[in-house]
């Protein structure tokens, strides 16, 4: 039934033109307003403003509520683009949410309860901005997992690089396989012939996701397999050079 939904929301945002995962466009409101919440509390303790001490309450509301969206769709992207796989910096980003919720309901309460500007709410307001900093760290983690290309490298690589860092670096960092290690992507056999890595785009085999022409059209499809085939190969999944 989820996976039927998830299909069903994914296709609806590709045809929209939104091929790409929903959760990094919704992160940025729940974080935005826990870095509001802490610069508004400190403001209010420091310069004895009260009425920010208000507007720390309201950043902390809304921040809650913008939470419950923002997991659901970050599960979601989980699943639909890394097939549920129990990634590393997925484990922890799970856990440091489940931090952030209760930190939130921590503060909000020190808010509702007249305690807005005492030293455990500063505490707390603290906690919440360096949470929100190590779930971006991994975030980023994620997706940003492969080094950069060196200077010199053909157009086509680089665009390349840059449907690999969004799509596959997850799951191949530096032509890896974190899923099953003994066998990396950059000694894939459907590496031998675009075709054959074309197929594997469109028809893989579990737990790898499809991608659809939706999300990575033939042209970039073609420009990723030679920066897999010509970047990651050549340098054996160990180093890219430094730009």
């Amino acid at each position: 039934m989820i996976d039927s939904w998830s299909k069903a929301i994914y296709g609806f945002m590709s045809r929209m033109g939104f091929p790409d995962p929903i959760h990094p466009a919704l992160v940025h409101i729940p974080m935005g307003l826990i870095i509001g919440a802490f610069i508004f509390g400190w403001i209010a303790v420091v310069f004895k403003r009260e009425r920010l001490a208000l507007s720390t309450r309201d950043c902390l509301i809304l921040a809650l509520i913008s939470f419950f969206p923002t997991v659901f769709f970050g599960l979601m992207d989980w699943r639909h683009f890394y097939a549920g796989q129990w990634l590393t910096p997925v484990i922890i980003k799970m856990i440091l949410a489940g931090v952030l919720l209760i930190l939130l309901c921590i503060a909000l309460g020190f808010s509702l309860t007249g305690k807005a500007r005492s030293t455990g709410a500063l505490v707390t307001y603290t906690l919440c901005v360096v949470v929100v900093v190590l779930l971006g760290w991994f975030g980023a983690r994620l997706i940003y997992s492969s080094k950069p290309l060196s200077g010199g490298v053909k157009p086509t690589e680089l665009a390349g690089e840059k449907t690999y860092n969004a799509y596959c670096a997850g799951c191949h960092p530096r032509g890896g396989n974190v899923v099953k290690p003994d066998k990396p992507l950059r000694s894939a056999p459907q590496l031998t012939s675009f075709e054959a890595f074309l197929t594997l785009l469109r028809g893989p085999v579990a737990p790898m996701p499809s991608f659809s022409d939706k999300q990575i059209s033939d042209g970039e499809a073609r420009n990723l397999y030679d920066y897999i085939t010509n970047v990651l190969k050549a340098s054996d999944g160990g180093e890219t050079l430094k730009r």
